[in-house]
């Protein structure tokens, strides 16, 4: 796997894990998860953004871009859960999500979750 999508997948699902095909059925993109994304950092700052497109394409930030080819969406998870997808090429990598007040908290796994906020 090369540099910029590791990185770019690591930003965006931390402890995700990964399917080697698509999702099979439509990803749906909510309101509620379209626009600027800010991600919490290991050292408790905030930084290295995401913007989830009305069209499904996903934009990174300067130091963590995301190939042209990237998309995101939504699709349903086990037990009512929602899952949000990123795809690039044909790997796609799945996490859980919720909203805790204002922060997207995103899985789980072994690393623990990962927060994002709107930007200030």
């Amino acid at each position: 796997m090369s540099r910029w999508l590791s990185a770019a997948l690591v930003v965006l699902i931390a402890s995700g894990c990964a399917a080697e095909r698509p999702p099979a059925a439509p990803l749906s993109h909510p309101n509620d998860l379209l626009g600027r994304w800010v991600r919490l950092r290991a050292d408790s700052t905030w930084g290295d953004t995401l913007d989830f497109e009305k069209d499904g394409h996903i934009l990174g930030s300067v130091g963590h871009t995301m190939p042209e080819d990237s998309h995101w969406g939504v699709r349903p998870g086990s037990m009512g859960s929602h899952l949000l997808c990123a795809q690039v090429e044909k790997e796609a990598y799945c996490q859980t999500y919720r909203f805790e007040g204002g922060i997207m908290v995103l899985g789980g796994g072994p690393a623990g979750p990962t927060y994002f906020r709107r930007p200030q």
